[in-house]
């Protein structure tokens, strides 16, 4: 069998036994079923606060996962000397952190579908009828969720856990204000502040372009085109990162 496989299978085992992954999904169905008793606040708009709450909640313990269970990732293989005996095998640095970043990348999305569905179904009870917007939102949240993982091995690589967590947080605020900071600054007129939004737009990634939630409460249309562009949009931050990630994996020394 493929090393990367291998590895992948390990990692979806190894998460499976990682009580804090469990308490995080615990986390997230509990504001899926809190955003049903909100929409009984208001008789007229109950499904749209439900798919919008539901949604965020769901947005919300995604990331959470990909940051705070990804940044230990590879350090508790590095704290408890166990990528010694794994690196003993013929088995690659390079070959190694793919077979982490598939086998986490599945448990997301493994994660995230049943969040979906548990979602989907309390639609289902208010007799909600635009079920099919509904995967435009999934792939947007599952996008934004990659992009994050490969952010925590480039950091996780030659940090430790603490500050991956507040580097990705840093990114993750940047990147849903990117479009405002550009409001501002056009409004501003300011050259300096203009050249900074260009800065910034090139330096992080913008994870406003896959938050499609909206979308899906107010019925917007988005167009199969667009979806591919952010699509590859995510594959291009995510090669970057985990390039990233390889260049200085391949320079630790774990003795």
């Amino acid at each position: 069998m493929n090393p990367m496989l291998v590895i992948a299978q390990s990692t979806i085992r190894e998460l499976y036994r990682d009580r804090i992954l469990y308490v995080l999904v615990f986390f997230g169905i509990v504001l899926i079923l809190l955003s049903l008793l909100l929409s009984n606040l208001s008789i007229q708009e109950n499904v749209r606060l439900t798919i919008d709450f539901g949604l965020a909640g769901i947005h919300l313990c995604m990331q959470v996962i990909s940051v705070f269970v990804g940044s230990t990732l590879i350090f508790r293989e590095v704290e408890k000397k166990s990528i010694l005996f794994v690196m003993s095998y013929p088995l690659s640095r390079l070959q190694f952190l793919m077979g982490k970043f598939i086998g986490f990348s599945l448990l997301l999305l493994s994660i995230l579908t049943i969040m979906f569905v548990i979602l989907w179904f309390l639609l289902s009870q208010l007799e909600w009828q635009n079920h099919i917007s509904l995967p435009i939102a999934y792939v947007g949240i599952y996008l934004e969720s990659l992009i994050l993982l490969s952010l925590t091995f480039a950091i996780g690589s030659v940090a430790k856990p603490i500050s991956v967590v507040i580097v990705c947080i840093g990114f993750f605020l940047s990147g849903h204000s990117l479009n405002s900071f550009r409001e501002l600054a056009i409004k501003s007129k300011s050259e300096f502040y203009i050249f900074l939004s260009d800065f910034f737009e090139y330096v992080v990634p913008n994870l406003e372009a896959m938050n499609w939630r909206s979308a899906v409460v107010y019925r917007e249309v988005i167009s199969v085109t667009g979806i591919f562009q952010v699509a590859g949009y995510t594959f291009f931050w995510c090669l970057f990162f985990l390039v990233i990630a390889v260049s200085f994996f391949r320079r630790r020394d774990f003795v």
